[in-house]
């Protein structure tokens, strides 16, 4: 259960206090259709683990990183009945403007983190609470600077990885064999559970590795080719069953149906209904899913 204590709007971020309670061993599950960053307060590890591994670990930090339309699905190890955390939110696009001239990076595909241990960021977004909080004069600017820090140092970290990464090995092209195998993969996988980390972890490669090489092999990306995948199967349940849209919505692993309407429309440009109800002649072109996590 989650409980927002406080939550303001400050420029291009949506800043919220929130408390989470749960039992132990409960299944959690959050989709958010903004870049987030999640900061607990306690110092201290989060009495959860990720359902699924995530760069060969279950492990979430006090500091977590979700791209958008990601569902985030963890398990409790022990109860909580007051964890606090500070939730900043983003507009991808509205952080991309935020970066200098000559920083290639662009936060729509920025990777699921699952534990920042970033001193840097950890400071930046105590400071960017903490002028929020006390509205000292000229806290506005002072926000408006370290968001434009915080976009540099996320930047920075994430093609750092991908940097280290390069070093084991480089975004060799797959061959004709392993590239039947990641296809095979993703039909493999339960469609709820289907990630770009599910496929790496079943290829034995690292998850950015093969985003490189896929994208090398294919001219796409791993990403939009998981959403296609996505997509169909959504599409098929709409026209060959009548089932309810929020029983659709759980196979595809969305927490509720409303995220599976957003993200459909998002990539059909009609709502899952409205999908359902057209005439069979005006079948539109696959777009994209947004649910990788």
């Amino acid at each position: 259960m989650r409980t927002t204590l406080w939550e303001e709007v400050v420029g291009g971020l949506s800043l919220a206090r929130v408390s989470y309670a749960w039992a132990d061993g409960d299944l959690l599950s959050e989709v958010h259709h903004a870049m987030t960053l999640k900061h607990a307060e306690a110092r201290r590890p989060v009495n959860a683990k990720l359902l699924n591994a995530c760069n060969g670990g279950h492990r979430i930090g006090r500091l977590v990183l979700t791209p958008p339309d990601i569902a985030v699905k963890v398990r409790a190890v022990e109860a909580e009945d007051n964890f606090i955390v500070r939730m900043f939110q983003f507009d991808p696009t509205w952080l991309n403007n935020q970066l200098c001239d000559g920083v290639n990076f662009d936060f729509r595909a920025v990777p699921f983190m699952p534990s920042i241990d970033h001193p840097l960021i950890h400071s930046t977004l105590e400071r960017i609470y903490d002028e929020v909080m006390s509205r000292r004069p000229g806290w506005h600017g002072m926000v408006e600077a370290l968001l434009r820090l915080l976009c540099l140092d996320i930047a920075r970290l994430s093609q750092g990885a991908d940097a280290a990464d390069e070093d084991n090995g480089g975004a060799v092209a797959l061959t004709a064999d392993q590239l039947e195998a990641v296809r095979q993969a993703m039909t493999s996988i339960d469609i709820a559970d289907l990630s770009t980390t599910r496929v790496a972890s079943v290829m034995g490669m690292g998850v950015t590795r093969l985003r490189q090489a896929f994208r090398k092999t294919t001219g796409q990306t791993l990403r939009a080719e998981i959403e296609s995948v996505r997509t169909e199967h959504a599409r098929a349940r709409l026209e060959e069953t009548q089932l309810p849209l929020k029983v659709i919505a759980h196979e595809l692993g969305f927490a509720h149906a409303s995220s599976f309407c957003h993200a459909f429309k998002k990539a059909m440009g009609m709502t899952p209904t409205d999908y359902r109800e057209r005439p069979r002649r005006c079948v539109n072109r696959p777009g994209e899913l947004i649910h990788v996590v």
